[in-house]
């Protein structure tokens, strides 16, 4: 449907040339808000930006119905067809809309920024919670050491034990109507409320228990935490062995199987001795200042002599010829 009418009604008449245009626009034909332009023999009635239907205040042709002769609203935020974030809230106005910032945003320039009310200190977080932003708004949890009572509805000691019982036997010599009464509790930092390998701290309003040093796990667990081993890191070099040394968090470095320490700079080097034939005698290692090197030699066992082309020890009763000229 066209929403602009251009009202042009038709009577007979006999008219003589000459005639002149009436301005209907005069009467003022239109709804208040729209807009009356005149044309020859006719007018139209248009409806400005958000608004909708015809734009007269009643129908000019009383042979036709017609509806939306005025005027109305488009409501723009029912319709969704405006342009507001999600951040904002979509406000109805006569002919157009406002975008407001949702409750936990404020306006900054053109935008809706969130508030962090953990930073601006606007929550409402008691002291035993903490405060946790969210977009929007924020929540408020439970400190460690506390947990929420889904009756109370508040952040309670879970280390903290008051005992309750009964006086009654007492009420002779007290000389009381009321038989009850309040006992302190356990210590927070009694050692049952942690695991083991733990140290319990006693910190203002609830208890922390943390793993003892050298340890991890989770300290609340039943189970406690476990030495850490430090050889996970791989602590060691190249060609070395990395072995738990006696005292909790230390650890030593050893040469792998096949390798020895040269003395000269500390590093795993292959074993020399694996690298002869010392059969009939004893591999034994030189040290060479000039070179600082190791060298593996061959000392044969009594009544041996090393045989250096064979690589070798052989008895010293053995006589071997060259080869004959």
């Amino acid at each position: 449907m066209n929403d602009n009418l251009l009202s042009r009604c038709h009577y007979p008449a006999d008219c003589t040339r000459g005639c002149v245009d009436i301005n209907e626009c005069e009467q003022k034909p239109c709804d208040v808000v729209a807009v009356c332009i005149n044309y020859n023999g006719g007018y139209e009635c248009k409806c400005p930006i958000g608004y909708r239907g015809h734009g007269t205040k009643e129908n000019p042709c009383k042979v036709y119905k017609m509806i939306f002769y005025s005027c109305s609203d488009v409501d723009e935020c029912e319709e969704g067809i405006h342009n507001c974030t999600s951040f904002e809230n979509c406000g109805n106005t006569r002919g157009s809309f406002l975008c407001d910032c949702k409750s936990g945003f404020e306006q900054r320039g053109s935008e809706c920024i969130n508030i962090n009310e953990c930073v601006e200190k606007t929550h409402n977080c008691l002291n035993t919670e903490v405060c946790e932003d969210r977009v929007p708004g924020f929540i408020c949890k439970c400190k460690q050491g506390y947990i929420h009572n889904q009756v109370t509805k508040k952040c309670e000691s879970k280390y903290l034990t008051i005992v309750h019982i009964n006086l009654k036997a007492f009420l002779e010599v007290f000389n009381d109507d009321d038989g009850m009464a309040f006992l302190q509790g356990n210590p927070i930092t009694q050692e049952a409320f942690c695991g083991k390998n733990t140290i319990c701290k006693d910190v203002p309003g609830f208890a922390v228990c943390e793993c003892k040093a050298n340890h991890h796990g989770d300290p609340y667990a039943k189970e406690g935490c476990k030495p850490v081993n430090v050889c996970d890191r791989k602590p060691c070099k190249k060609h070395e062995v990395c072995k738990p040394a006696t005292q909790l968090g230390e650890y030593i470095c050893e040469c792998s199987v096949g390798y020895i320490m040269n003395a000269f700079d500390g590093e795993c080097i292959e074993d020399p001795r694996l690298k002869i034939n010392c059969t009939g005698g004893d591999a034994l290692l030189r040290v060479d200042p000039e070179k600082q090197s190791l060298k593996a030699i061959c000392v044969c066992d009594i009544d041996m002599v090393y045989d250096e082309r064979k690589d070798r020890c052989i008895s010293s009763d053995v006589c071997e010829c060259g080869e004959a000229s």
